[in-house]
């Protein structure tokens, strides 16, 4: 490293009293008379005769006093910087060297990334200020970001797993920045992300670094689905760790009972990380169309998944004699269960549980009929307006139908070409501006829910269309067909996105 970083010694000499640059010939500063040379008394040369890096208390453009060296590599160096005219501010000085003859292709690359991440601005990247030329070397003033490589900090932990929570958090700060990138088309190569290229603060705060080599011209846009698998590879690291042999060793062997050994604790928290772990296989399947489609999927789900684990930890464990309902108590629950299964609310009443979302109180009607609505058909789908105010049905006889939920007043019949035969499910989109439905003419509508006005229409399947589902976010719907497919549909377009194969038996999700 040393002749590497040698051969790129700067000739030129810098004031230590102001910054000025002079020739190495130079004696005295042009600007403030101070003495260049290396006598006695004298400010002495800017950069280590030994490994031609800035030597501490240089100050650069008058302003950048540097303070030490943080890393140097084959083309650049990070300093620890003070900004001496903005309220003496710690900053970063990236310096890029142009004087090695055999790394060019890698400093101009070096070069294009640091002049586009100028142009982004996001909470996980580091901010660029100015940057400025000097001595034929390109300087760049950025956050100086306390802690330490992701990397880093596992080897510091000895890589042993990171707690569940941690995990969750440090995929959904990267699943954000990454979507941002991509939503910017942005031409940073940020598809290979490693461990080393993300810093980690003291507080938990996770920023991309090395983004990658930005290619000399502009190309197109990447697919997401390689920087999920990057995520996934990370995410996957973070929750196994690295076990030593050791560690494999007493994993293998019987365990043996202890006082201060609790089976239930390890179980919850093999439970809790479930989710998580099936999750990450999908990110690294080989198969790219069995992955999460978009960054911005792989951060909701990791989203609900924080959601749904502080909800668990914040529900107090019952002991047994606690356990023991009355006989009233499993009357209401068995009534909330029938209404719920009624009205097409199962799923909403055990999210309501999980999230201790507040329920009616009891009632000597609860789990009696509270309104009827004649739909004039058999009816497969039902599901309520998501403010809760309206019931969409769908029958036998191809109708769409949305009712008062309150009155049990009919509000509006949605008719669409070709929908003649009978409707297996409906679905409100998460807006509620819109109703979705599918069935057996094999197409799946979506109506305007005010209106009643045909939006869109899906066309893919090849047979009856019996369930649908709709992201959290709006913009896709999942819908399950008899032709053991499941497709994955841009709402906006219809444009098709994935299609997951492999079923062969009738399901619903």
């Amino acid at each position: 490293m040393a002749s590497n970083v040698n051969a790129n010694v700067s000739t030129s000499m810098y004031c230590l009293a102001c910054g000025a640059t002079h020739p190495a010939q130079a004696t005295h500063c042009f600007a403030c008379g101070e003495p260049l040379t290396n006598a006695p008394g004298g400010t002495g040369l800017a950069t280590n005769p030994l490994t031609g890096l800035l030597l501490p208390d240089v100050i650069m453009q008058q302003r950048y006093r540097i303070l030490e060296v943080v890393s140097t590599d084959e083309v650049s160096t990070v300093y620890k910087a003070q900004d001496t005219q903005f309220g003496k501010r710690v900053v970063a000085l990236k310096e890029i060297s142009q004087n090695n003859p055999d790394a060019q292709e890698l400093i101009e690359a070096s070069r294009r990334e640091m002049l586009t991440l100028a142009s982004l601005i996001h909470p996980h990247l580091p901010r660029i200020y100015d940057y400025f030329v000097e001595d034929q070397c390109w300087y760049f003033v950025m956050d100086f970001l306390e802690g330490e490589t992701l990397e880093a900090y596992l080897r510091k932990r000895k890589n042993r797993p990171l707690a569940v929570e941690e995990v969750l958090d440090s995929g959904i700060q990267l699943a954000t920045v990454l979507d941002y990138l991509h939503l910017h088309q942005s031409p940073l190569g940020f598809q290979d992300l490693k461990m080393s290229s993300i810093w980690r603060t003291p507080d938990g705060k996770l920023y991309l670094l090395d983004t990658g080599a930005v290619p000399p011209v502009a190309s197109m846009p990447q697919p997401q689905s390689k920087s999920v698998y990057s995520l996934g590879r990370i995410l996957r690291q973070l929750q196994a760790g690295k076990m030593s042999l050791l560690s494999r060793l007493h994993g293998a062997l019987p365990k043996l009972r202890c006082p201060h050994h609790s089976p239930n604790a390890a179980a919850s928290r093999h439970a809790q990380s479930l989710p998580l772990k099936r999750l990450i296989q999908q990110m690294i399947h080989k198969d790219e169309r069995k992955r999460p489609f978009s960054l911005g999927m792989v951060r909701q789900e990791l989203q609900q998944q924080e959601l749904r684990l502080l909800a668990a930890q914040q529900t107090p464990t019952l002991s047994p004699k606690q356990r023991r309902f009355s006989r009233r108590t499993v009357l209401k629950m068995g009534g909330l269960a029938g209404l719920a299964a009624a009205t097409g609310t199962l799923a909403w009443l055990a999210e309501s549980v999980i999230l201790g979302i507040p329920h009616p109180s009891y009632s000597p009607n609860l789990g009696g009929t509270i309104c009827t609505y004649n739909a004039g058909s058999g009816v497969l789908g039902v599901a309520w307006s998501p403010d809760g105010m309206r019931l969409a049905m769908g029958n036998w006889k191809g109708q769409v139908q949305a009712w008062d939920a309150n009155t049990g007043l009919h509000i509006i019949t949605f008719q669409a070409p070709h929908l003649q035969q009978r409707v297996e499910d409906v679905i409100w989109l998460p807006d509620g501006n819109a109703i979705a439905a599918g069935g057996d003419d094999s197409i799946v509508w979506i109506w305007n829910a005010a209106t009643g006005q045909l939006q869109r229409t899906y066309q893919g399947h090849a047979d009856w269309v019996i369930t649908l589902a709709c992201s959290p976010d709006g913009k896709y719907i999942a819908s399950g067909s008899y032709d053991t497919t499941v497709q994955v549909w841009e709402v906006t377009t219809g444009h098709q996105v994935v299609i997951y194969r492999g079923h062969h038996r009738l399901g619903k999700f």
